[in-house]
């Protein structure tokens, strides 16, 4: 009777944290469509040569009206990459329950909707939203995700140097530094303090016509939603939950980057055959 009445509580003062982060990257649209395709692959791969308990559940790939849309299902074990506080919390309140994730995700041209949820651990308590869209600018397009006027007038917006910023000392690989990686031909990185200043001095020099070659860049917005109900922990556990997906999502940056010299000569379609070709992502 008690932990019902508990629950009810933890419904009625749950709040949703809601934060937008914008993540300026040196390649073109094109080739952030084929590196983020191609980097599915290696994280899956990746993951399984780990044994980090990731598994493809469902692959979709198909073009409906001219879009192309992707759609994947997994699971993962997800004890490993959060925080120790979130996982002796677990330890205590879930010691029966298995600490996997599901992640269901889909894309349709530029933009990506990927939620996850614990069906067997947090039940309906924790839910976590990432939509992403990428666009040709350098973060300066405001509401992305046309967010109602009302809720985006309560929601942060954070620029991210994905090179510079503070990773976990968990997370850094030396091999993904892209403050010390440059590409075998040369044209990619470092990515040192003050790229991102560069490359805006580039496009307006670019813009103005004195320079010929138009500069390389995107910018995924990421509107990043977390829901937690657990009266008490409720607030300091979305942080953390927020806090860990945009590290995952920095190292994800910098490994795709740093990868370039594998994918960099790849196009799309490169990527589906091969994709298309293995069974773990057949339809």
């Amino acid at each position: 009777m008690l932990f019902s009445c508990v629950c009810v509580v933890c419904r009625l003062l749950a709040v949703m944290l809601r934060r937008e982060y914008r993540y300026v990257l040196p390649v073109s649209m094109e080739e952030y469509k084929v590196a983020k395709q191609w980097m599915l692959s290696y994280e899956v791969y990746e993951g399984l040569e780990k044994d980090e308990g990731i598994r493809l559940l469902q692959y979709n790939n198909s073009n409906n009206n001219g879009k192309h849309e992707i759609y994947t299902l997994c699971s993962f074990d997800f004890e490993s990459k959060i925080p120790q506080f979130a996982q002796m919390l677990l330890k205590m309140f879930f010691t029966d329950a298995e600490p996997v994730m599901h992640q269901k995700s889909t894309v349709v041209g530029e933009r990506t909707n990927t939620v996850f949820w614990g069906p067997n651990l947090f039940k309906d308590n924790l839910r976590l939203e990432i939509s992403s869209v990428v666009m040709e600018d350098l973060g300066t397009t405001d509401n992305a995700h046309e967010v109602p006027p009302d809720e985006w007038a309560n929601t942060e917006v954070v620029n991210v140097d994905f090179a510079n910023d503070p990773l976990g000392f968990k997370s850094y690989e030396k091999d993904y530094d892209v403050t010390m990686y440059a590409s075998e031909d040369k044209t990619r990185g470092p990515y040192k303090e003050g790229w991102l200043d560069e490359l805006k001095s580039k496009v307006e020099k670019y813009e103005k016509g004195d320079l010929k070659e138009k500069p390389k860049y995107v910018c995924v917005y990421k509107l990043v939603t977390c829901e937690f109900k657990w009266f008490g922990i409720d607030r300091i556990f979305r942080e953390k939950v927020v806090y860990t997906t945009t590290q995952i999502v920095m190292e994800f940056y910098r490994k795709m980057i740093c990868l370039f010299d594998v994918w960099g000569q790849l196009t799309i379609d490169d990527v589906y055959d091969e994709q298309n070709k293995t069974e773990l992502f057949r339809s």
